[in-house]
């Protein structure tokens, strides 16, 4: 189940979320509300189960982040990024951001500042993503020198992204 949590809620603790089917309630959860739980889409790679079968380039020491390189083609192990170039991330979860976005509402079409800023080395801005909807941002990193696998390492306001360290490939 995917879903945006309002931003309405931000500081209200605890919310009730029910699953429905039809009109019955087949699940009900008391959660808490936390001010930020910053997460890097992986890609499909990071998963053990693809279904088109094993992992293409064997094993990963951290999961792979679902980046675009700069050419606007898919960051991957047989297609990697050149070191210096710049590749695109998609994080969620920030929290309240300035500017708000409403719950819903898509991003302008042209990408603005958005804070809290994702942090880390090679970060080089974050911002609004331009036709999707609020609650997801883009963060553009500076390519690392090196080859392979390399780690980048993302926090938002000091606190880490859910995976403390994902990879991208590089050439």
């Amino acid at each position: 189940i995917n879903l945006q949590v309002p931003y309405e809620i931000a500081g209200s603790g605890t919310v009730d979320l029910q699953i429905t089917l039809g009109e019955d309630v087949i699940a009900s959860r008391t959660l808490p509300v936390l001010l930020q739980q910053p997460s890097v889409l992986l890609s499909a790679a990071s998963f053990d189960a693809l279904p088109e079968g094993p992992r293409p380039c064997g094993s990963y020491p951290a999961p792979a982040a679902q980046a675009i390189n700069a050419d606007g083609t898919l960051n991957s192990c047989t297609n990697p990024a050149a070191p210096g170039s710049q590749v695109i991330m998609v994080v969620n979860g920030l929290g309240v951001t300035t500017p708000l976005l409403a719950t819903g509402a898509f991003g302008p079409s042209d990408p603005m500042a958005l804070l809290p800023a994702v942090s880390g080395e090679g970060v080089l801005s974050t911002s609004t993503l331009p036709g999707v909807i609020g609650g997801f941002a883009e963060v553009i990193v500076q390519v690392p020198q090196g080859g392979g696998m390399v780690p980048i390492n993302l926090a938002v306001n000091a606190v880490p992204v859910r995976q403390p360290t994902v990879v991208i490939f590089v050439k």
